[in-house]
């Protein structure tokens, strides 16, 4: 099983909201996670238990052996979208079929937000997108075909089984910007939490699929199905641009040859005047940073009256401000990075930045390089 990584921390001191630069790491191409060999068994155990409002979600996926190297995957044609489409309707589908539709998207780095099984403007979105990168109109509706090669329900769950790790992940929540700044690290509050965001989904999404499941008693080697979005993943090249769209809230790769090869939906700025225009370009980027809590920056805030104007270093982690990944612009106070609360990506307003879920963000950190252009639309 593929874990989230933590690496070493940034202290970053912030002009905004956001922190500046640091080092990051060159991605590696575009690969894939390959399916195990032996099909039909699985590398988390045997088939899920299945939620009893839903006993089509389908039996346990083909999985990959772990520790399988990646394979190659090249993206698809190059194409642009035709101006002035509006996404359009999903057709109907039922709560299996779309929760197959979206771990298949999240797949391939187009990715529908936070999983849930429930057909959205997200999930129109990156279905948008994959049509793009695959040379067809970005309709967001799907043919029979289109719709069996994103998503099978025989293969969109899997089981996976708690570690010692993972218990070792959860801290303490602590109630406020100085209870956090004495912290280590900024861990995950909870197991729902950490197993939510390890497979790229809501936590009632989860609930869903283990209805049994006591979250606050769960410990290590208990069994959660959770949506596969570990076999075959692509894992994206490197990007030439960054496209920011200001109006549907996302930011989209591509690649030398412009083509699409990434989708991640995002926040931006609430408030009109603080959202960018024209052109930028990504300066540097930094894995796992940490956070400088100004507290002029919360005046509304009655917590940021008692610390008399005293900034606090808040540590790296999930439920750090600012998430697990950070690529700056030249823009000053202007950055993409993580965030603690992904299920409000596109729902709430930033102060400025543009925040996505943190896996996503972790994604677009592997893909940029300081220097390459990015584009506002509005």
């Amino acid at each position: 099983m593929k874990r989230l990584p933590f690496c070493l921390s940034f202290a970053l001191l912030l002009p905004c909201l956001c922190p500046p630069p640091a080092a990051f790491a060159a991605p590696a191409d575009s690969a894939a996670v390959p399916a195990a060999k032996n099909p039909g068994v699985s590398a988390f155990g045997p088939r899920p238990a299945l939620p009893p409002q839903e006993p089509s979600v389908g039996p346990r996926p083909v999985r990959r052996e772990p520790g399988t190297a990646p394979v190659a995957q090249p993206p698809g044609p190059a194409a642009t979208a035709a101006p002035g489409i509006a996404p359009k309707a999903l057709l109907k589908l039922s709560f299996s079929q779309t929760l197959a539709l979206q771990v298949g998207l999240d797949r391939l780095a187009f990715s529908p937000g936070c999983i849930d099984g429930k057909s959205g403007g997200q999930t129109t979105l990156a279905i948008q997108a994959w049509q793009i990168s695959n040379g067809q109109a970005p309709t967001g509706s799907l043919t029979p075909e289109d719709l069996a090669k994103l998503g099978n329900p025989d293969d969109a769950l899997a089981l996976y089984t708690v570690t010692e790790e993972d218990d070792a992940a959860i801290c303490s929540t602590p109630k406020s910007w100085k209870e956090k700044s004495e912290m280590t690290r900024l861990g995950y509050y909870s197991l729902i939490e950490l197993v939510a965001e390890q497979f790229h989904c809501k936590e009632d999404l989860l609930r869903r699929l283990n209805p049994e499941l006591d979250w606050k008693t769960a410990a290590a080697g208990t069994e959660v199905t959770v949506p596969d979005t570990l076999a075959g993943e692509v894992r994206p090249g490197k990007a030439a641009r960054l496209q920011v769209n200001l109006q549907e809230k996302y930011i989209r790769a591509y690649d030398a040859k412009e083509r699409l090869i990434a989708h991640f939906p995002c926040s931006i700025a609430k408030a009109q005047e603080k959202r960018p225009s024209g052109d930028g370009k990504v300066i540097t980027a930094a894995k796992d940073p940490s956070y400088t809590y100004d507290p002029a920056l919360f005046a509304d805030e009655p917590e940021s009256k008692l610390y008399n104007g005293k900034k606090m270093i808040i540590p790296p982690g999930p439920n750090n401000p600012v998430g697990t990944a950070w690529v700056s612009l030249n823009l000053p106070g202007y950055g993409m990075h993580g965030t603690p609360k992904p299920e409000d990506i596109g729902k709430t307003g930033s102060h400025g930045c543009f925040r996505l879920a943190n896996w996503n963000a972790e994604k677009l950190l592997r893909m940029v390089d300081a220097g390459i252009p990015v584009k506002f639309e509005p």
